[in-house]
């Protein structure tokens, strides 16, 4: 209509099937694909009725602006008395927003986040999503936004060459859920479905050409890159970070990031069943993020030990082993100094051309690959590295002090004896040693070595 009115034409091109109002189901044959392809550019769906009042619909509205459009070829050019019928799309919009509050994204996550324990890194990276999605949409109202924008979203972003495992998993999954919180918690009237439903990305399979962990090659590189001394600019912690991350981490199998952020009065000595004392860490929320929310007592490896890990943890008395607090530039719990240092790390490693592999999630692959081909019980690793137990029986008692340390103690003690006895124990050495004066030993470690993670010798036991 406002294309023609200008230039209505000779009033003789107007014939009564302009003004000729089909039944209901003509209407639905005559405009169906217009109506439909119109609803698609909007991302809204109707169901087979609607559709047909819809229809019937658009028919009296053509009519009407037929017989404005006849008039205007007749010279009258008087207001159509029937378009107040029908509000202006800005007087729609003010219309809608008066009625009901615009939904900005920054409330909406605020009233997310404060609804339950979420990750301050979850939070940072879904409200991320909905900030980039509501500036691409130029409209911040989260009610507003209709399953075709969503359509445009996922395109733009395909355009910019982002993955599809990152759409799927980031850019639709994280406002997803924030939209599902919002209408399962019936604070936002508006918003009564979810616009991010049934809308996914096909996430092919990523071919895999090497290993998850480390491979002992590996291994030995990134453990003899450790024992290098470090750069002068480095501080306490920076260059402790360095020499002790990695080894802690490759027998312990625990995540880089509870590494990272274990502090000094966290490494302690627990007592075993059998009445003997054995150096390990304790790795606690107390600290920063535990993926589980549950602390693990992990026993010290004697060959850390034997390092003189325990002299550093003395110099670090009182303070996180790996950064000093003092040095924080701005809280951020999304990216905490903690968080950093494993940053840190994950560049050395790549420095030492170790690809294919992530730099820090390596070792925790490499150490279940190690500990099953050792036959050691899966219980025991599971809780070592922080996994889920199998079944509920096994996650409750677990967490019994002496059943914990028994079993650590007798399964992988014994799973050693036998190894060291086999008579071709070369297959589980490391098939190389690193003399150094951190030490001032050869030592191997291989897998033997890690079998004997909570070996009670006497000379272990005790380093201060």
């Amino acid at each position: 209509m406002p294309r023609n009115e200008r230039a209505p034409g000779a009033p003789g091109t107007f014939t009564d099937s302009h003004f000729f109002i089909p039944a209901l189901h003509p209407a639905v044959l005559r405009y169906s694909t217009e109506v439909k392809d119109y609803l698609n550019e909007r991302g809204d769906r109707l169901n087979a009725r609607s559709l047909l009042l819809v229809c019937s619909r658009v028919a009296m509205v053509k009519r009407d602006a037929f017989e404005q459009l006849l008039r205007n070829a007749n010279r009258d050019y008087a207001p159509d008395p029937k378009a107040a019928r029908y509000p202006s799309v800005e007087e729609s919009t003010t219309q809608m927003v008066a009625d009901g509050e615009a939904y900005g994204y920054k409330d909406l996550c605020a009233d997310w986040y404060a609804s339950g324990d979420i990750a301050p890194k979850t939070r940072k990276s879904w409200e991320g999503k909905l900030r980039l999605l509501t500036a691409f949409l130029g409209r911040d109202d989260v009610a507003s936004i209709t399953q075709g924008d969503v359509i445009r979203w996922r395109d733009h972003r395909q355009g910019q060459g982002i993955s599809a495992r990152t759409i799927s998993y980031a850019d639709m999954a994280g406002p997803r859920a924030i939209i599902n919180w919002a209408i399962g918690s019936k604070k936002y009237p508006r918003l009564a479905s979810n616009p991010f439903s049934d809308m996914a990305v096909k996430v092919r399979k990523k071919a895999q050409t090497r290993e998850k962990g480390f491979r002992l090659a590996d291994a030995e590189k990134i453990l003899a890159a450790a024992l290098e001394p470090t750069s002068e600019k480095f501080s306490e912690a920076g260059a402790g970070a360095r020499r002790w991350a990695a080894w802690l981490a490759a027998y312990s199998g625990a995540r880089i990031g509870e590494i990272a952020q274990l502090h000094s009065s966290n490494v302690v000595e627990e007592k075993a069943q059998d009445g003997t004392t054995i150096w390990c860490m304790r790795l606690t929320p107390e600290d920063g993020t535990i993926k589980s929310k549950t602390f693990r007592i992990v026993p010290l490896h004697p060959h850390v030990l034997e390092q003189g890990f325990l002299l550093y943890v003395d110099k670090r008395r009182g303070k996180p082993l790996f950064y000093d607090p003092e040095r924080a530039r701005e809280a951020d719990p999304a990216n905490t100094q903690a968080d950093k240092v494993g940053q840190r790390l994950g560049v050395w490693v790549r420095s030492l051309g170790i690809e294919g592999v992530a730099p820090n999630h390596g070792w925790r692959h490499r150490l279940k690959s190690v500990v099953r081909s050792a036959r050691i019980d899966r219980d025991v690793h599971n809780y070592l590295t922080g996994h889920g137990a199998e079944d509920v029986a096994a996650d409750w008692y677990r967490c019994s002090y002496s059943l914990r340390h028994k079993r650590c103690q007798v399964t992988w003690s014994r799973s050693f004896s036998a190894r060291m006895r086999h008579a071709n124990r070369s297959r589980w050495c490391a098939g190389s040693s690193i003399s150094t004066s951190h030490y001032g030993s050869s030592t191997c470690f291989g897998p033997e070595a890690l079998l004997a993670a909570t070996s009670a010798s006497p000379s272990y036991r005790k380093h201060r």
